[in-house]
Formats: structure tokens, sequence, C-alpha cells
């Protein structure tokens, strides 16, 4: 990730700038802090205005300091706010943050702010920084999309039925528009089945659930209750992400979070990767010659990166290897590696072990071409399928 953060800040509120410039930098995003870009004798007025011209994304912590004070802060506010002119509707720009019981600038009002309290504002700060991006990459990939004769466009589903729990639908995926191009008609074909079989299927079961509550709710049973997690929302959420489209390639993710009233969300995550003209299913296997060389460095990077340190201190939830995995999958060999997507340098392996109680999440696992041409050198089949994807 190379976008560039500015964070604008009053000297006074130093120690806040700098917890927000750590957690930023160790999720991947390049902060600008002129505390620690700066070099001694270097002009610092010409340089403050190159990093936010720069800048992707500018954040102003605000304060009863910063606000009131006069100086090159009240200037950075001001160029913020002009080269926010410069983007389009929408985009995230701006990310006012409130470190105390300030009064937000009349100038700055027209954008959601948050308090600074803890961890969690740090959090949202990176959901925001993570949905523009997503934005942007997708409104490149559409582009690129109609300059290739390649243009696709979003589906929605939302839907609610029922009560005391509602089933609430949210969906969105993707169509081509040519229908001249088989290939694109047999993606359409398998997206639109994976999408409503996902449905139906969740559909199915929030009904049959409310038939059997229902039924022992007749019969003055008490864990009636309990079935349907309390009279909360049942929800279906799915979406999709492109991660490599061109003329002669296709690779895309679909999303899947749902709750049905249990201890933990389900999420899972399904790669779809195609060639095209005519559409032919990529599998991991035929990446290879040496597909017994290419399995074993397959699992020992796998595990590697699994276990890896910073894995472990970045997580969330449960830190898990290879050998388990085999338990959750009860698969071995090619078949644990099947779900995966492609982007222009590396493959990415997804693994989604859900379970009961312990509420695994996705656990993904990139493996850049260079690696694997590192590894295995010697293997020309590997060599011709990435140049083929590269170029």
């Amino acid at each position: 990730m190379s976008n560039m953060v500015f964070i604008s800040y009053a000297k006074e509120d130093l120690k806040y700038a700098e917890k927000l410039y750590e957690f930023l930098s160790e999720n991947g995003f390049d902060i600008w802090m002129d505390k620690k870009q700066l070099l001694v004798g270097q002009e610092w007025d010409y340089h403050i205005r190159a990093a936010l011209r720069k800048s992707d994304f500018i954040i102003l912590l605000l304060s009863t300091t910063s606000v009131i004070k006069q100086g090159y802060v009240q200037r950075e506010f001001k160029l913020a706010l002009q080269y926010c002119e410069e983007r389009p509707p929408g985009y995230i720009y701006i990310i006012p943050i409130k470190i105390d019981d300030c009064e937000v600038p009349e100038t700055l009002s027209k954008f959601h702010w948050e308090n600074y309290s803890d961890e969690s504002t740090f959090n949202k700060i990176l959901d925001s920084l993570n949905a523009q991006n997503g934005k942007t990459a997708k409104d490149n990939i559409k582009r690129m999309a109609i300059s290739n004769n390649l243009e696709f466009e979003d589906i929605v589903i939302k839907d609610e039925i029922g009560n005391n729990p509602k089933f609430v639908v949210d969906i969105e995926y993707m169509q081509f528009k040519n229908n001249n191009i088989v290939s694109l008609n047999e993606i359409n074909t398998i997206i639109k089945y994976q999408v409503i079989s996902k449905l139906v299927n969740n559909r199915t079961f929030y009904l049959k659930s409310i038939e059997t509550r229902n039924e022992l709710n007749t019969k003055g049973n008490q864990e009636s209750q309990y079935l349907m997690g309390l009279g909360t929302s049942w929800n279906v959420d799915l979406r999709y992400a492109i991660r490599l489209l061109k003329p002669t390639i296709f690779s895309v993710t679909i999303y899947q979070s749902s709750y049905s009233g249990g201890a933990h969300h389900g999420y899972a995550t399904n790669g779809y990767n195609f060639i095209l003209n005519p559409l032919v299913n990529m599998e991991i296997r035929d990446f290879f010659d040496d597909k017994k060389a290419a399995l074993d460095f397959v699992k020992k990077i796998v595990n590697f990166k699994l276990t890896e340190p910073s894995s472990r201190e970045n997580s969330s939830y449960h830190v898990i290897d290879y050998e388990m995995l085999q338990k959750i999958y009860k698969k071995d060999e090619w078949e644990l590696f099947r779900n995966f997507y492609l982007t222009e340098s590396s493959i990415v392996f997804v693994f989604n072990p859900y379970v009961l109680m312990l509420g695994f999440a996705d656990q993904i696992v990139e493996v850049t071409f260079e690696e694997f041409l590192i590894a295995l050198p010697n293997d020309r089949k590997l060599q011709r399928k990435f140049e083929f994807i590269s170029k």
C-alpha cells in the first residue's frame, strides 16, 4: 500500500499525532508528519505544502489549541479544504478527529468527525481509508473495463421479510454488459448462480427455523426463544471485489457475511479465476509442472505466513496454522488451496475456517510471483503462467 496520509496537528498535541502515526504505519500507510519527515535545514514551508498536495488523505487533529491557534496549523486547514475541492463528490479526503471537547470550525462542519477516544477511533479511521481505497480501485477498474469492451454494472438486491426476527438482505454483485461475448455471458451466469444460491439457502434456513420455533411455541417449549437469536435480525450481506480484469483473464471474489442469531457471524470469501475466450477455470495445481515440489513449497510458505509473529500481533482473531486448517477443512493436498484469487503480482490464498464457538475470520495468505519463482526456478509452466497474468 502506498497511500500517503498527512497528519495535521498543533505541536501541543504531538503525543496524539505520534500514536496515530505509529498505528497507520503498522497498517501499511505512508504517513507524513513534520516531526518525523522534516530534516534539519530543510525549507519547512515548501515541504509541508508539497506533502499536503501529494497526500491522498489528510487527518486533522482538532483541539481547543489547534482550532484557535494562529499560525501554520490554520494554513494547513485552509490548504486541506482547497485541495478537497479538487476531489470528486463523495471522495473521503479530510478526516477530522476531535482530541478534546473543542468546537469544530464551521468550515469543517460538513465533514463527519470522530472523537479521539481509544483504539476503536483508530480502527474507524482505518475503515474510512480502506473504504476510499476500495472505491478508488473499483473506479479505476471500471475505467479500464470500458476501454477494453469489458464494461460491467452493479446489481443490488435489498429486501426484508418477516418480523421478530427480520430477514434482511443486502447484496451487490456484478454483471458484464456486453452480451455479444460468450465468455462474459458465461461468467455472468456463474456469478449470478453463486449469489442467488447463497440467498435462497439462507432464506430457506430462516423460514424453516421460523416454522420450527412456531411449532415449539405452540407446545409451550421455552427453548423456542433461543432458536431465533432472541429476536435479533438475520442478515445476509454479499459483496464482490474484482481482483484482476484483463481481456484474457478475470479474477473476482465474493464475500458473504451472514448472521442467524448464533454466537458469531459467518464469514466466507470465495475466489473465482478464469481464462477468457474461451472460458476456462484456473485451478491452482495447473500452474505447475512439478506439482509435488510446488505443493511442498505452498504448504511451507502458507504455514510460515499464518504463524509468523506479525500475524499474531496484528490479528484480532485466533491465529491458526496448516495443521489446524487440515482439521477444520478435513482436506489435504491441493484441495486445501483451491480457494484463491489473483493480482498483478501474486496468488492470494483464502481460508474460511469458520468454526462454531471459535469464530475464525478469513485467513489470507499472499504469495508473490517472485517468491514462487525463487522457490521453483526451473518450473517453466509456472513462468509462462505468470508472464501470461502479468502482461
